[in-house]
């Protein structure tokens, strides 16, 4: 994404169960950093239970070595998409064509501040809390979350 002040790049990463954008990071490089830190929020915020699964494309970033033993390190595994497949990542493609479309092409931003703000306003309080998918049986992915397990019903 661009703005006056130049190129600023977003990493994210879904929940594939319940849709939910659990943690995004934006920077003006386009690096292993990029991807750590957002990783590193959504560890922070999610907690996963051990074994859980890391899917991603076979970018530089996402196959950096340090990257990769962040993952194991939290217990997780890693899974990638074939060479030129983006339809491996379908959820993730899906996510950032919607981030593209809905926010980012409608507007423009003065400053890393200023997308920084708009993309938090999008991705937690319109994606995440308002945006339905027909997949969750029109629910946004926090109403998702939110809804009772079937052993509490």
């Amino acid at each position: 994404m661009r703005t006056d002040s130049g190129p600023l790049y977003l990493a994210a990463l879904m929940d594939l169960y319940s849709r939910k954008a659990v943690a995004w990071h934006l920077s003006r490089r386009n690096d292993e950093a990029l991807v750590r830190d957002c990783l590193l929020k959504a560890l922070q915020t999610r907690k996963p239970n051990l074994g859980w699964i890391h899917h991603s494309d076979q970018g530089s970033t996402y196959t950096a070595s340090g990257y990769m033993r962040l993952i194991r390190d939290a217990g997780g595994k890693t899974s990638f998409s074939a060479p030129g497949k983006p339809r491996d990542n379908a959820h993730m493609e899906s996510f950032f064509r919607t981030v593209k479309l809905e926010e980012v092409d409608r507007n423009r931003y003065g400053s890393f501040l200023e997308a920084q703000a708009s993309l938090e306003h999008f991705i937690d309080a319109i994606y995440n809390q308002q945006r339905m998918h027909s997949s969750l049986e029109y629910m946004s992915p926090d109403q998702f979350e939110s809804r009772p397990t079937k052993e509490a019903r």
